[in-house]
């Protein structure tokens, strides 16, 4: 007999008991006696790392974990030299994968999840990388070349030990990118800033299995279930055989506003759980054009039905939302910009729990002053949601919808394998810092 745990579950060692009974009938309603035996069994499972933007394909920002507050305590901090801004992290094989936005200087630094140190780093001139990506012992970063006004695109494939470079992916195309997504055995990479489409690599020998010019996408990541890739350009979402690259649909996005060809979505659609894909509508512009840097305006949430008897729209967001949001037992958590709410008052902020059947605020937590506005993105456990204001990270409590810890390092989030917590530092845009926290 074989036996499998759940999908995505929690990391550490579970124990259990599995029972036999041999019987006359499938429903076991005479069984035989002195048959029954029971054994025990134990499992150790490792959490997932966090591979790319919000953790993996489906971009849902969720970590199967049981969390304590109380026993959240700061490991390390760590600057990057020259005070270079960086893009959000990825982490793999105990290490965090980070790459500064600057060309010409230390492209990549590989720091140990639980120190702080560096591991090894890669110098360059004339590059300048984005955000990284971890599947399977490599770490894929994504560079567009910038010397003598060339802007050509290509991603390097290192090995994630010891950082020699193992093959090199060659984009037709240019530009800035989030991350790019690797599944089984496939990496996924957008058009980028100064470009659109998407490509399709093999990642054993570096082939490209299909490319398509196609959308007005930038700064954005394709979202992926086990046969499709769904590529969202700020006005429609596209869809896409994995196989082939041949699109099998395409769904208008009626409420969206694309404000010109020089703004981007600048986010990625997070992969529902009822033949659904969610997106932060329409474009906007941030005044910014890498990926250290936050959205600037707040866009509702649509959600799209990908059921091909029944595409479209089924609901839009009332309010706007400023945060890459996540998603976790058909909740949608995400937070806002700063709202003026009077002469009086002030601007503020709103961290909304939305019903993704319907699209209704559940229930909301809004932050103490002078927190005026969320950024970043939303990552969500089992218990707590961790988002970041302009001032401070804060753990947000499932159950009270109250605020149960904070940490005065705004930033984009993650949480690794080891379960630390990992703050790139910046509200809107990057300060050079990466902060880990031990969760437990």
């Amino acid at each position: 007999m074989t036996l499998q745990t759940l999908p995505d579950p929690s990391g550490g060692t579970k124990s259990s008991q599995v029972s036999f009974q041999l019987c006359e009938d499938a429903a076991c309603e005479r069984p035989y006696a002195d048959t029954l035996r029971t054994l025990p069994v134990s499992v150790t499972v490792k959490l997932r790392d966090w591979g790319t933007m919000q953790r993996n394909g489906a971009h849902r920002g969720y970590v199967p974990l049981q969390l304590d507050p109380a026993a959240f305590t700061q490991l390390w901090s760590w600057s990057a030299p020259q005070s270079v801004a960086l893009n959000p992290v990825a982490t793999g094989e105990g290490k965090v994968f980070v790459t500064s936005d600057n060309p010409g200087q230390n492209l990549v630094y590989v720091l140990d999840e639980q120190t702080g140190k560096v591991q090894w780093q890669k110098t360059g001139t004339d590059f300048k990388p984005h955000a990284p990506a971890y599947a399977n012992g490599m770490v894929y970063v994504r560079a567009t070349e910038e010397a003598n006004s060339i802007a050509s695109t290509r991603i390097w494939a290192m090995d994630a030990k010891s950082g020699a470079m193992m093959k090199t992916l060659a984009l037709n195309t240019n530009g800035y990118a989030l991350a790019p997504v690797i599944d089984g055995g496939t990496l996924f990479s957008e058009g980028g800033y100064f470009s659109s489409g998407l490509s399709s690599f093999a990642v054993a020998d570096g082939t490209l299995n299909w490319s398509i010019n196609q959308g007005n996408a930038k700064l954005s990541a394709p979202a992926l279930d086990d046969e499709h890739v769904y590529y969202y350009d700020g006005s429609k979402l596209f869809i896409y055989r994995r196989a082939d690259g041949i699109r099998t649909g395409t769904i208008t996005d009626p409420v969206a506003v694309v404000r010109n060809t020089s703004t981007d979505p600048m986010s990625a659609p997070v992969l529902g759980s009822r033949s659904n894909v969610l997106v932060l509508s329409g474009t906007q512009f941030t005044g910014f054009c890498c990926t250290s840097a936050s959205g600037g305006s707040n866009r509702p949430i649509v959600n799209l039905s990908v059921d091909p008897a029944a595409p479209g729209m089924l609901w839009k967001t009332a309010d706007g939302y400023l945060t890459q949001p996540a998603l976790s037992g058909g909740v949608i958590y995400a937070g806002t910009g700063a709202i003026y709410t009077g002469a009086s008052s002030g601007y503020t902020a709103r961290f909304d729990a939305i019903s993704e059947e319907t699209g209704e605020i559940l229930w909301s937590w809004t932050p103490p002053a002078p927190d005026i506005s969320f950024y970043r993105n939303v990552v969500v456990t089992k218990n707590l949601a961790f988002v970041s204001t302009d001032k401070n990270v804060y753990a947000i409590d499932l159950k009270t919808h109250q605020a149960v810890w904070k940490a005065p390092y705004p930033g984009d989030l993650a949480i690794g394998a080891n379960q630390v917590l990992l703050i790139s530092v910046g509200g809107q845009t990057s300060l050079g810092q990466v902060v880990g926290i031990k969760l437990q």
